[in-house]
């Protein structure tokens, strides 16, 4: 069974540290040509590629943007207003969730 290669692998097999690997992606012009060209063909031949959600966990950032909208089915929820309410709070959400998406 074969595994997807790591940050690890590549440092390995390129012959440097796995924050040279990090900074070959991050920021290339950091990283001598010589290198970078170094690590750059070691992700090749193991076929890496960097994850985005390492890269989300160790930054403690994803750029995802997240929707939290209260369950309108929920019969505790409903107002007095009944049906047409929880209608328009339906047609609201879904102008917000297009407006988003463009």
């Amino acid at each position: 069974m074969s595994t997807v290669p790591t940050v690890y692998d590549v440092a390995g097999q390129a012959g440097v540290s796995i924050a040279t690997v990090s900074r070959v992606y991050r920021t290339p012009e950091s990283v001598r040509a010589e290198t970078r060209e170094r690590v750059l063909e070691a992700a090749r031949e193991l076929g890496y590629l960097p994850s985005g959600s390492a890269r989300g966990l160790a930054s403690r950032s994803t750029g995802v943007p997240g929707l939290c909208f209260p369950d309108y089915s929920d019969p505790d929820a409903e107002s007095e207003a009944g049906v047409a309410d929880e209608e328009a709070a339906m047609l609201y959400s879904d102008q917000i969730i297009r407006g988003m998406e463009r």
